[in-house]
């Protein structure tokens, strides 16, 4: 017998499986009903719903009446997500994005300075789609639209009318701020982190009811920790499991008994795989996609590792061969103990959006030539719009007269301030002699000497 699931139940929102029958139907009727004089919950059929799956308009609207409630057909929305029979359209996600657009109308974006709009963004524009990131893969198409709202509101705000240069790309607004950017998370990589706790719980909680229910339904991949997807498998489901290859070997294992642990794929000796340290001995290996405990052979009350080669090792293989052994030495398998996954710094964490979402968008994070920003822009207690317009000169975006020689040839780009200079950030901010000036007074009233470092080096 399978795993059975009669009901799912969410707060006060309870959704009951049960067959077409009419004897189904009629029993399920007068159970609800003794629940009701027993427990004083009588159930509402008048705001309930008859869903019906593979059976006709005509035997629904029957039992629908049995019951006293309404027939609603799928595509249907549950708890705010829609309830569909085959796979999510772009056209489910609309609701989403009306929602948001909706939400710009209320705002007064044009007397909003750059850092309330910053604010709104993170707290509001980044949040609603949570729900939805959280369940569905997110389509490129819905992707590009969500993105494309949210950037409009940073630079041009609420209305759409107002058409205003697009100061900074959206791809360096996106980084972490000690990297140059706003912090504003990426909806892409954002929607992978959250999808990714499907992934963590699968591998972690094998007692819950939905874990038990795909291992029934999907048969678990031989080189990987993920269920096996077919062209048949729900969309759902796909969008949890597809491409996370990456993400599951990239969690960490402690080893126990060895039966979950991929030998060579999986971290669980050092800091990374052993595929990737020993190379040359695991394109030799009989068993490349085994688990760890197919390589312990136990001999009494001890054991020791063996490893398994189609063919003798070569000279240069063997010296890998003998390293790889002398690393095995000191991990061995504890065959009364489960292996433990573990995700971060320590074994005593588990995973988390947010390490998740860094370790997504890693490539981007961590390419060494962007700039360390120093803690002093954004750690100051500055009012966030003034923080927000030194981050744009420190960018060099700045709308200032040089900015707009590729629409307009034949501006004068000289500084108005001083007439003999042209106007360049630089100039502007540093070198102008009006600036030094007021840099100066400020200075004096800060009992702060200046020693003018140039605005690259700042």
């Amino acid at each position: 017998m399978g795993t059975k699931v009669p009901i799912i139940q969410y707060t006060d929102d309870t959704m009951i499986f049960s067959a077409p029958g009419m004897d189904s139907i009629k029993g399920f009727r007068f159970i609800l009903r003794c629940f009701g004089l027993l427990s004083g919950l009588h159930i509402n059929f008048a705001k309930s719903l008859l869903i019906p799956i593979n059976i006709g308009t005509t035997e629904a609207s029957t039992l629908a009446g049995v019951l006293g409630c309404t027939v609603q057909c799928l595509p249907t929305r549950h708890l705010g997500l829609p309830l569909v029979r085959n796979k999510i359209k772009i056209a489910d996600w609309s609701p989403l994005i009306e929602r948001m657009e909706r939400r710009l109308e209320g705002w007064k974006g044009r007397l909003l300075s750059m850092g309330g709009r910053i604010t709104l963004l993170q707290a509001v524009l980044s949040s609603m789609p949570i729900f939805f990131l959280s369940m569905f893969r997110l389509p490129v198409v819905v992707e590009k639209r969500l993105e494309t709202i949210r950037r409009r509101f940073l630079w041009c705000g609420a209305n759409s009318e107002v058409k205003k240069p697009y100061l900074v790309k959206w791809d360096l607004v996106c980084l972490p701020k000690m990297r140059g950017g706003l912090g504003v998370r990426k909806l892409k990589e954002f929607n992978l982190a959250l999808i990714s706790k499907w992934v963590w719980q699968w591998m972690v909680n094998q007692g819950a009811m939905w874990v038990r229910l795909l291992k029934e339904r999907y048969s678990s991949a031989a080189d990987s920790h993920l269920p096996w997807m077919s062209r048949r498998s729900s969309t759902l489901c796909k969008g949890w499991f597809t491409g996370m290859e990456q993400f599951a070997n990239a969690c960490k294992w402690i080893a126990g008994d060895g039966k979950s642990i991929l030998f060579w794929s999986d971290i669980w000796n050092g800091e990374e795989s052993l595929r990737t340290r020993f190379s040359l001995v695991f394109h030799i290996s009989n068993c490349p996609e085994g688990r760890a405990s197919s390589f312990w052979e136990t001999n009494g009350h001890a054991g020791g590792w063996r490893l398994q080669l189609f063919r003798p090792p070569s000279r240069s293989e063997a010296a890998q061969a003998e390293l790889l052994t002398c690393a095995l030495q000191g991990c061995p398998l504890v065959l009364d103990r489960p292996d433990k996954v573990w995700w971060g710094r320590s074994p005593n964490e588990g995973y988390s959006v947010r390490n998740g979402y860094l370790w997504w968008r890693r490539p981007t994070i961590h390419n060494p030539t962007m700039v360390e920003y120093r803690w002093v822009i954004w750690g100051s207690v500055a009012p966030l719009k003034v923080k927000a317009f030194i981050w744009l000169v420190c960018h060099g975006r700045v709308l200032i007269k040089a900015y707009y020689l590729k629409w307009c040839p034949n501006l004068n780009t000289t500084c108005v301030l001083c007439d003999g200079a042209e106007e360049t950030t630089d100039h502007l901010f540093h070198g102008c002699p009006v600036a030094r000036w007021l840099w100066e007074r400020l200075g004096m009233l800060c009992t702060y000497q200046l020693d003018w470092p140039s605005m690259g080096e700042f």
